[in-house]
């Protein structure tokens, strides 16, 4: 359990310094959504397989790793461009408290997938957590509008396609995070970063080319781009990837959300945002969730 904890949090803070910098990308260079993709996942997966030669060496695929693999894979080219879409259109205080709701589906889902389910005391952890992260993501929650209020991001879903495909997102991600346990279970978790981006990655690439915005789309920071999954998207899924050794699916699914903390830490560092009453409470209940899963 204490692997888990370290592996997982650990890949959580990367994956906050991540979302910083493919925020700063969508919103102060304008990247086109298939570009982050494209190069992005490509150097996630390029990372990943420098990882699995460094500390492995060659990856070992049995006939078990191709069902989980194709399952994933194909959410995957999903849920990651829906993530990117619903980056670009809506505020990342409402996408991530939408995406906050991932362990609590996934809690479903891997019962009837996998046939794993939390401890009583589990469960009370992943409910804390998704409220802490749920509120983490709020904007102004100390203010009387009725538009910061609790269940704004939920008004939202009726008139912001951004909320929505944030959504979708999340409910394909709670399926897709089993998948991901068992490809890291079977494998290795550098293989099941490195199989699964490269896929999506080779997918947009060849739709690109096929629809021909490949040669009119601005590539110019496309080495930038690179260098975001190369070093920092890669390296926190090998860290996330490895805790399904050491935990069930649930309780990855519930820490991996804690990203959320580092999102808004870093944001408030580097872009200035405030910090509310609110959100300090919502660390409160982050940690006090992360105290329930130890049990």
């Amino acid at each position: 359990m204490e692997m888990m904890f370290l592996l997982v949090c650990s890949g959580t803070l990367v994956w906050g310094i991540t979302n910083i910098l493919q925020k700063y990308f969508f919103k102060n260079r304008g990247v086109d959504v298939e570009l982050m993709t494209i190069a992005t996942m490509l150097g996630s997966s390029s990372s990943a397989f420098t990882g699995q030669l460094i500390l492995i060496g060659l990856p070992k695929i049995p006939i078990e790793f191709w069902q989980p693999f194709i399952a994933t894979a194909a959410l995957n080219i999903v849920i990651i461009r829906a993530q990117y879409e619903a980056m670009k259109k809506e505020d990342v205080s409402i996408t991530s408290s939408i995406m906050a709701l991932v362990p609590m589906f996934t809690v479903l889902t891997s019962w009837l997938l996998l046939k794993e389910l939390p401890s009583f005391y589990g469960l009370i952890g992943i409910f804390t957590i998704v409220v802490g992260v749920y509120v983490l993501g709020l904007k102004q929650m100390d203010s009387d509008d009725r538009e910061t209020k609790f269940l704004f991001p939920f008004f939202k879903l009726f008139s912001s396609k951004g909320a929505r495909i944030a959504l979708l997102a999340a409910v394909l991600a709670s399926i897709s995070v089993n998948y991901d346990g068992q490809v890291a279970r079977i494998s290795s978790a550098p293989m099941r970063a490195t199989s699964v981006f490269f896929t999506v990655s080779m997918f947009y690439f060849a739709l690109s080319l096929i629809t021909g915005r490949w040669h009119t789309m601005n590539k110019s920071y496309f080495w930038s781009l690179f260098a975001i999954g190369f070093l920092f998207s890669g390296l926190s899924n090998i860290l996330m990837d490895w805790g399904y050794r050491y935990g069930i699916v649930p309780y990855v699914a519930a820490l991996k959300r804690t990203q959320a903390f580092w999102t808004i830490l870093l944001a408030g560092i580097f872009l200035k945002e405030k910090y509310t009453s609110a959100r300090l409470l919502a660390i409160i209940f982050i940690v006090g969730g992360m105290v329930f899963l130890a049990f």
